[in-house]
């Protein structure tokens, strides 16, 4: 399969033919995603749990199903299900890739996702994203990775009993597993 760039990428994207398709550029491979209900369902509690914490205290911006493109990267457009983004100083893009990957990104995996999410927060986390959240509704758990000093990905792995937390990125903000999982 050949490697694709970011300008092949939105050649394809933008073909009239694939006006009702989702894409992501992963390493120059053209990645189709195709959100279930049950996806969509964990989404929007998530995001909808950060949003009712992050605007009555003015913390951000809470973002859903975002591309986002780094300049110097020819050949990835990431498409993040959740993003928390701190700075609501910076310009909402209209038009195209957002160009900074956000503080948090969170990441539902679907039940035929065969996107590498361990590489995905790596990915994230290596590119300017301070937290990434991991979420995997086949074994009700959830990924917290951050990035230590030398370089690794920590992952840290929540079951039905924890509490997911905001950590310095959106602090105070927490959420029983439980009640994300509890459809």
């Amino acid at each position: 399969m050949a490697r694709r760039s970011v300008s092949e990428f939105e050649k394809i994207e933008g073909a009239s033919e694939n006006s009702d398709r989702r894409f992501e550029l992963i390493h120059g491979a053209l990645i189709e995603r195709f959100p279930t209900e049950e996806q969509g369902v964990f989404v929007g509690k998530i995001a909808g749990e950060l949003m009712t914490y992050a605007k009555p205290r003015t913390l951000g911006r809470i973002l859903v199903k975002v591309h986002y493109h780094i300049f110097h990267d020819n050949y990835n457009v990431r498409m993040i299900d959740i993003s928390y983004i701190r700075d609501t100083t910076r310009p909402l893009i209209a038009k195209g890739y957002a160009p900074q990957l956000p503080d948090l990104a969170v990441d539902v995996q679907s039940r035929d996702d065969t996107k590498d999410t361990l590489e995905s927060a790596s990915y994230y986390l290596k590119n300017g994203s301070q937290l990434v959240w991991l979420v995997f509704p086949i074994s009700r758990t959830i990924g917290v990775c951050t990035l230590m000093i030398n370089g690794e990905i920590k992952v840290r792995t929540l079951n039905m009993d924890d509490v997911i937390d905001g950590g310095e990125v959106l602090p105070g903000f927490r959420l029983a597993v439980k009640d994300i999982f509890d459809v």
